[in-house]
């Protein structure tokens, strides 16, 4: 049986390019997995969480995160999509769920397979990043490798809190085929 498995962070003081890919990779592919784990186009646009946004602006967030932060400190120049680098970028916190289809009623969300290809987009992006910059150290909040390490703890944040609402929305699935 394939498994991945979550790695330990690098070490700021000291690691290679080789080691920071690797933390890369596995953070991305961990939020990779459990993103392809849903079955159907439609169930992205669902929202099994009255108090946060649909499952499709997540498959877009993290990869946003890492773009938008590495122009940010100057590691790239261009973006990839101006348009998903605003759609993606922020999450909403409402206090209602009225609140929340309020911010998001106008919002015309983007087909599945476009954001799939804007993640390997950004993936192929952070990697060369990652193989391109210059190492010193240690990386600190002040070093623009500080983006990335950024990057990559968030993206293994929502992979915790995906796999959440992901869990809710089967459970939800589940329930509606009992009742039928």
């Amino acid at each position: 049986m394939n498994m991945l498995k979550s790695i330990q962070p690098p070490r700021l003081d000291k690691c290679d390019h080789e080691i920071l890919f690797d933390y890369f990779e596995n953070s991305w592919e961990l939020e990779e997995i459990l993103m392809k784990s849903l079955v159907g186009e439609e169930t992205f646009y669902i929202n099994p969480d009255p108090l946060r946004n649909r499952l499709i602006f997540y498959l877009g967030h993290s990869a946003v995160f890492y773009i938008n932060k590495l122009i940010q400190v100057g590691l790239l120049e261009q973006r990839i999509n101006p348009e998903y680098e605003i759609l993606f970028e922020i999450g909403v916190d409402p206090t209602s769920p009225d609140e929340l289809e309020q911010a998001m009623q106008d919002v015309q969300w983007p087909q599945v397979e476009d954001v799939w290809q804007y993640r390997d987009k950004a993936k192929a992006e952070v990697a060369e990043v990652i193989q391109n910059t210059l190492l010193n150290f240690p990386i600190t909040q002040n070093h623009p490798l500080w983006a990335l390490m950024m990057g990559m703890e968030h993206n293994r944040i929502h992979f915790e809190t995906s796999s959440r609402k992901i869990r809710i929305s089967i459970s939800m699935s589940s329930l509606v085929l009992l009742i039928q």
